[in-house]
C-alpha cells in the first residue's frame, strides 16, 4: 500500500471559478496536472482557501421561489434542470438558460422519470424500478421524438428477486447492474439502445459499481477485509483496467462507493487506529496511482464529481490546480437529499444557501459560473 504521510502544503491562491476576467492576473501558473509523474498532493483543513467574487467566480444568476425549490441539476449545456409535480403526482421537467432566462419543456415520458443525462442534442432517461426492469427513454431536441427501451431480462436473474440499476451510457450503449435486492456484489450488462440482442455480460460480481465518462469503477477488498482496500477501474472503451491501492492505514468503509469522472476516480476512506480521520482519496484511472489525499476532517460529505472539480458540501477540490477552495460563505453544494449539481467542465454550479434548508430557506439558489 502506498503510504503519505501527513504535511502542511502552502498553496498559492489561483484561479479556481469563472471564466477569466480581464482585470484577472494570476502571479504564477497552476501546478501541472497529478499523476504518475507526480506526488501525491495532500490537503488539510489549514489549505483551503477562500475564492473572491469577480475574480474566481461570477453569480450568473439567482434563482427563487418555485425555482429554486424546483432545481435538481445542471445539464451538460449549461441549463438548468427544473423539476416539478403536479397533483396526480407526475414528473414535469423544464430546461432553464441561466443567460437568457429562456425556458424549454421537455417531455416526461413514464411516470417517476428521472434525468440521466442532458446535453444540447439529446435528454436521456431512467424510469426505472429497483425490483423491475428499468424503461430507459431517448428525447432528441432537435426532432422532438421520444423514444422507450425497456432493458431486456439479463440471464439468471428474476425481476421478482433481482435488483436492477442503470449506471450510465456510453455510446448509446446503456449500462445496468443486477444483483439480489441489498446485495453488495453486482453483475453488470450493457445493452445497444432499442437493440435487446446486442445485450453482453460486462464483468460480473464487483463491489458498488458506479459508471462515468466511459470508465467503470468499484471497489474491492483483496485481503477480505477493510484494512485492505482498493478501488479499480475499467476503460469501457480499450478494456484497459487499473487497480488504486488505498493508503497505509485508510479503508474504504461498506457504504462508500467511488467517484468517476473518466480520468480521476475519488473515493471517501476512513484513517488513523480508530477511523476517525475521514479523508478522501484521488487517483488517476489510467495508472492506478493516487494524485490527492483529502484530509478535510470530515467536515464536508456528499461527496460528487465534474470533470474539473470535486465537490463536497463545504469545499471544492480543483482536480487540474491541486487547490481546494471554501465556499462556506457562499453555500454548500447540494444537501443531504440532493446531490451536488454541477455541469463538467467550465458551466455553471448551484448552490444552495447556508443554514437549515426548510420553506423560507430553500427559496434561493446562486447559479456560478467556474472557471
Amino acid at each position: 500500500m502506498p503510504s503519505f504521510a501527513r504535511r502542511a502544503i502552502a498553496l498559492p491562491i489561483a484561479v479556481l471559478v469563472v471564466l477569466p476576467l480581464a482585470t484577472c492576473s494570476s502571479g504564477s501558473s497552476a501546478p501541472a496536472r497529478a499523476g504518475a509523474a507526480a506526488d501525491p498532493v495532500v490537503i488539510g483543513p489549514d489549505d483551503v482557501v477562500t475564492p473572491r467574487a469577480g475574480r474566481d467566480y461570477r453569480v450568473i444568476t439567482t434563482l427563487r421561489g418555485s425555482d429554486a425549490r424546483q432545481a435538481t441539476t445542471v445539464t451538460d449545456d449549461g441549463r438548468v434542470l427544473l423539476k416539478r409535480y403536479d397533483a396526480d403526482d407526475q414528473t414535469h421537467f423544464t430546461l432553464l438558460d441561466p443567460r437568457t432566462g429562456r425556458r424549454t419543456k421537455i417531455p416526461s415520458p413514464y411516470h417517476g422519470t428521472e434525468v440521466l443525462e442532458a446535453d444540447a442534442d439529446e435528454v436521456w432517461y431512467d424510469a426505472g424500478r429497483p425490483l423491475e426492469r428499468p424503461h430507459v427513454y431517448h428525447y432528441d431536441r432537435r426532432s422532438e421524438k421520444v423514444r422507450g427501451f425497456v432493458l431486456p431480462d439479463a440471464p439468471g436473474v428474476s425481476t421478482e428477486h433481482g435488483y436492477y440499476r442503470v449506471l450510465g451510457l456510453v455510446e448509446h450503449r446503456v449500462w445496468f447492474s443486477t444483483g439480489r435486492y441489498r446485495a453488495d456484489a453486482r453483475d453488470i450488462w450493457s445493452v445497444r439502445f432499442g437493440q435487446a440482442r446486442t445485450l453482453r455480460e460486462e464483468v460480473r460480481n464487483k463491489r458498488r459499481p458506479v459508471l462515468g465518462d466511459g470508465v467503470l469503477a468499484w471497489v474491492t477488498y483483496p485481503g477480505g477485509d477493510y484494512a485492505d482496500s482498493a478501488v479499480q477501474t475499467l476503460d469501457v472503451g480499450t478494456g484497459t483496467t487499473a487497480t488504486a491501492e488505498m493508503p497505509t492505514g485508510c479503508s474504504i468503509g461498506d457504504e462508500e462507493y467511488p467517484r468517476v469522472n473518466g480520468d480521476q476516480v475519488a473515493v471517501d476512506v476512513s484513517c488513523g487506529a480508530d477511523g476517525d480521520d475521514h479523508s478522501t482519496v484521488v487517483a488517476d484511472t489510467s495508472s492506478g496511482e493516487i494524485e490527492a489525499l483529502l484530509h478535510l476532517g470530515g467536515e464536508d460529505g456528499n461527496l460528487s464529481i465534474s470533470d474539473r472539480a470535486l465537490f463536497f458540501f463545504w469545499t471544492l477540490y480543483d482536480i487540474e490546480s491541486r487547490q481546494a477552495f471554501r465556499i462556506w460563505k457562499l453555500g454548500r453544494v447540494g444537501d443531504a437529499n440532493t446531490p451536488p449539481a454541477a455541469g463538467p467542465g467550465a458551466h455553471p454550479v448551484m448552490i444552495w444557501p447556508r443554514g437549515k434548508i426548510d420553506h423560507e430557506e430553500y427559496t434561493r439558489i446562486l447559479v456560478l459560473r467556474w472557471k
